[in-house]
């Protein structure tokens, strides 16, 4: 049988189980980075399609989209929390997430893409609710503060593949923005 909590030299307990269990919640922070920075590349791409019809109105709805519905689903994500528990809050963040990309994977005008947006954003408000209490409650307190702490450094990573990703499909002017905001499904959906 595998030993998940092994002592170091000084004594002090490492689960690498711990560690790993991080990593894996951490990935709805990785999808909230990716989509911080793949959106304002996907934008420039998405302005002049036709059948989108994004006035500057439309540009800063669909920008806001996802900060609208995380402010409103943070609060909604932490009374799922309570009820069913912080590992299920976090499947629930997955499957809006998930539910995003494909709407906006599908997205034939500026209102399916706003909805897509919308429903992203609940799942990064249910994430945020979630994470770091799930990394709390499951880690000894030796190692609670590092674990707990990581969350940023995947944010970042998120930033920047989603920069990456951008700039990848940055000569499709055509389907680019959507290969953008859907491509995110696609790489880190192995939510809990």
């Amino acid at each position: 049988m595998i030993n998940p909590v092994q002592q170091n030299e000084n004594g002090i307990k490492c689960p690498w189980l711990m560690y790993t269990l991080t990593v894996f919640s951490q990935f709805s922070l990785i999808n909230q980075g990716y989509d911080m920075g793949a959106s304002s590349g996907a934008i420039l791409l998405a302005k002049d399609i036709d059948y989108l019809r994004l006035t500057q109105i439309w540009k800063q709805l669909i920008m806001a989209g996802p900060m609208v519905g995380a402010a409103g689903f943070s609060l909604i994500g932490a009374f799922l929390s309570d009820q069913y528990g912080r590992k299920k809050g976090l499947l629930i963040a997955a499957s809006f997430f998930v539910l995003g990309y494909i709407v906006i994977g599908s997205a034939f005008n500026r209102e399916t893409l706003f909805i897509g947006r919308l429903l992203i954003g609940c799942g990064i408000g249910c994430a945020s609710a979630n994470t770091a209490v799930y990394v709390a409650e499951c880690s000894p307190s030796n190692i609670r503060g590092r674990l707990i702490g990581v969350s940023q450094p995947f944010m970042t990573i998120g930033i920047l593949i989603g920069i990456v990703i951008s700039a990848l499909f940055s000569y499709d002017r055509t389907n680019g923005w959507r290969q953008v905001l859907q491509n995110c499904m696609h790489s880190f959906k192995v939510d809990s």
